[in-house]
């Protein structure tokens, strides 16, 4: 029990942290515009997807 707990904890932690990560990439990459607003878009539908999609 206090493993699932801190696999979950850290499952959290992680996915905020990767999340913030991810924005302010992107934001870099639009003051750089080097990559479109869609390509964005894209991706990170694509990370929210890989990070809410493993229920096990």
């Amino acid at each position: 029990m206090l493993l699932l707990t801190a696999l979950v904890f850290v499952g959290v932690v992680g996915g905020i942290l990767l999340l913030v990560y991810l924005n302010k990439i992107c934001d870099w990459l639009v003051t750089r515009d080097v990559l479109s607003p869609s390509l964005i878009m894209l991706c990170t539908y694509l990370a929210c997807m890989f990070l809410f999609h493993r229920h096990d």
